[in-house]
């Protein structure tokens, strides 16, 4: 009788310290613009070795609808990136990150008049190169918050309609004021 009690209690002990030393290699997390939270998107982190990350953002989307009758703007923006990250420790639970990724996104404005039939619709694809630069605090073994910013390289092209004659532009953002909040699971 007692070997029932003492089976399960055995088997819960060894699988938990089985689960204990199981490296966690992967990460979920949500990241938000600090200037704009609702500039918001999905990481996704798998360990390819020691302090050395594969990273895929996916989303970043910024949805922004401005009605101020009788006209009316919409913005929808999303994309995608993908990028290698290195950390650093700095301390136990602080670690500096960085390095490179890249990214495309795609992003639609539509402005609209009510009083008129008039409507102009701007389509924006866009593809980048950048660099991540931030640092980590580890709250413990399972969660995180990072700050990062990434300055890059951009190439887009925008097209209009009705006007369909398109426009090319190359960006350098160099803009460390732009941070993103990360909180992520480790698991």
């Amino acid at each position: 009788m007692r070997l029932c009690y003492l089976l399960p209690l055995l088997l819960l002990t060894a699988f938990g310290t089985i689960q204990a030393q199981t490296p966690m290699k992967r990460e979920i997390g949500l990241r938000s613009s600090l200037n704009n939270p609702l500039n918001a998107g999905f990481i996704y982190k798998k360990q390819l070795a020691e302090n050395r990350y594969r990273r895929y953002r996916l989303g970043f989307v910024d949805a922004t609808v401005n009605i101020k009758s009788p006209a009316t703007l919409s913005q929808y923006t999303a994309g995608a990136a993908i990028g290698t990250e290195f950390r650093k420790d700095l301390d136990d639970r602080l670690q500096f990150i960085h390095g490179p990724e890249v990214n495309a996104s795609l992003s639609v404005i539509a402005v609209g008049n009510a009083n008129t039939v008039d409507q102009y619709t701007l389509i924006t694809p866009r593809i980048g190169i950048g660099y991540v630069l931030g640092v980590q605090y580890n709250f413990n073994s399972r969660w995180y918050v990072n700050l990062e910013t990434i300055p890059g390289l951009a190439v887009e092209a925008q097209y209009g309609y009705p006007d369909s004659s398109p426009t090319y532009t190359v960006m350098a953002n160099i803009n460390l004021a732009n941070v993103g909040l990360t909180g992520a699971y480790r698991f």
